[in-house]
């Protein structure tokens, strides 16, 4: 295991990217209010002792899905969607992690007995806002029941493109990217987490322009 003051730093900088993952999606969204949020990454500390997560978490959901809105585990409509979209991410994670030879029971934050997947929660933290993303694009017809339809959407995802310094990489690779580096941070082998260059996923018209 590793001891705890790596395991706040490289918690600081999963929260730090979780925040900027979640300004890229209000930016996407046309809220002026993406900048505020970046600003927020600045107050992290080690180990997040002033749980500015959640401070963003409230700033962010109000201006994504309306002041209405209430994250909700348990909830209908749009909550059940961003709920399996998570389910998806995780399971996504969970492969990743297992493939980098990490043992997803020891987490840097998540901490848990009952928890197995405690790392997979962990690093999955930064992913979860592709969901969200999905969830307000398709917030007119999501509030109902979830369908097949939607879970083609939210499925597909980990199949999403983003940029990477080794180019363009599918939503899955870089959960392994990431997982990959951990690991080498865990070895001594490296310093810092391995991100993709953009949070948001590469539209088509980007992926032609690349080509």
């Amino acid at each position: 295991a590793l001891p705890l003051p790596k395991r706040k730093r490289l918690w600081r900088m999963l929260v730090r990217a979780k925040i900027m993952a979640q300004a890229r999606v209000l930016e996407i969204a046309g809220h002026p209010d993406h900048k505020n949020l970046e600003k927020l990454t600045k107050s992290v500390r080690s180990g997040d002792p002033d749980n500015v997560e959640a401070r963003a978490a409230r700033f962010y959901w109000r201006r994504l899905l309306g002041n209405d809105f209430r994250r909700d585990t348990s909830g209908d409509g749009l909550n059940v969607h961003l709920n399996y979209g998570y389910t998806v991410v995780r399971a996504a994670m969970a492969r990743a992690v297992v493939g980098a030879g990490l043992t997803p029971g020891l987490g840097l934050h998540h901490r848990g007995r009952l928890n197995a997947f405690q790392l997979v929660d962990d690093l999955m933290e930064p992913f979860r806002p592709l969901v969200d993303h999905a969830v307000w694009r398709n917030q007119k017809d999501w509030t109902g029941e979830l369908t097949p339809a939607a879970k083609r959407v939210l499925a597909e995802l980990i199949n999403g493109a983003m940029a990477t310094t080794a180019g363009t990489n599918s939503v899955s690779r870089v959960m392994s990217m990431l997982s990959l580096s951990l690991a080498e941070v865990c070895t001594g082998d490296a310093e810092n987490l391995v991100w993709p260059l953009d949070w948001g996923l590469l539209t088509q018209a980007e992926l032609d322009l690349g080509q």
